[in-house]
């Protein structure tokens, strides 16, 4: 008995030493993911399942949910996403949240801040499995992306000159990853949008759009202003179907009454 409880106190022994090493229990934390199914022709490289490399992962422990753990390069490897680092016998309740930004802590929550210059994708996993050697986390779009811009009118009025703007628009900011919420953001005015085809990533929000043309029917033409609200979604790309519903031009009618034929008697006296 006193032999077993020897060996049990080396083995224990040398856990705890594998344990300060960060090779705990042996079981690589690691990832697989899914989601990123949007697909558009971009000008920012699109993020997607085929093409995401690598991203970033903070761990925060129920502990201490105000403070970072740890933070690791989640890299792909087959299907898998390795990080390098391993579940320690202390068995903590890990939550993992993942950008391909950078991570950070502010006022107690993890947040990433975010910019139009890249396709940023986040996720988020709240209540994973110890010593899952690959379990899933969601990835998603945050941003909202502009897409393909149209401009009708009543049929019959030619439309010319036509031009699109967001008058302003949120670009970017903080981005929570425990509430999925953006804030802190910054904004740019006048944000031009070209008829057809467009990419350009936005913070899902409702922002006014204003529309300049002209308007012409026959020999009657006029400029316009017009403006509305449009609601930009996360994760999605947003067509604008915009359709001047203004009927401007008044044709001009004249009145015309035309007495029938009459007649008169008219006497005549011959001399």
């Amino acid at each position: 008995m006193k032999k077993n409880i020897l060996i049990l106190a080396a083995l224990l022994s040398a856990s705890c030493a594998k344990e300060k090493t960060n090779e705990g229990s042996g079981k690589e934390i690691c990832f697989v993911t899914s989601g990123l199914e949007v697909e558009v022709e971009t000008k920012v490289e699109e993020v997607t399942m085929e093409n995401l490399e690598s991203f970033n992962v903070a761990a925060i422990t129920a502990t201490n949910p105000d403070e970072i753990a740890w933070t690791a390069v989640a890299q792909r490897s087959g299907n898998r996403y390795h990080t390098g680092k391993y579940w320690p016998l202390t068995n903590p309740v890990y939550r993992f949240y993942a950008s391909n930004f950078d991570i950070a802590i502010d006022s107690g929550a993890p947040c990433t801040i975010v910019d139009r210059s890249l396709d940023a994708v986040c996720g988020a996993m709240t209540n994973p499995s110890f010593n899952a050697e690959s379990t899933t986390i969601v990835m998603r779009h945050v941003f909202s992306r502009i897409g393909r811009v149209s401009v009708t009118s009543e049929y019959g009025y030619t439309l010319s000159d036509v031009s699109v703007k967001l008058t302003s628009v949120r670009t970017g900011g903080k981005y929570s990853l425990k509430t999925f919420r953006w804030y802190d953001c910054t904004s740019r005015d006048n944000v031009a949008l070209q008829i057809g085809d467009n990419d350009i990533l936005v913070v899902p929000d409702t922002a006014e759009i204003e529309v300049s043309y002209t308007m012409t029917k026959g020999d009657y033409s006029h400029s316009f202003v017009s403006t509305s609200n449009v609601t930009f979604m996360e994760g999605k790309i947003c067509d604008l179907n915009l359709n001047v519903k203004s009927d401007p031009a008044i044709p001009v009618r004249v009145i015309v009454s035309l007495a029938p034929w009459e007649t008169r008697q008219l006497p005549v006296v011959l001399q």
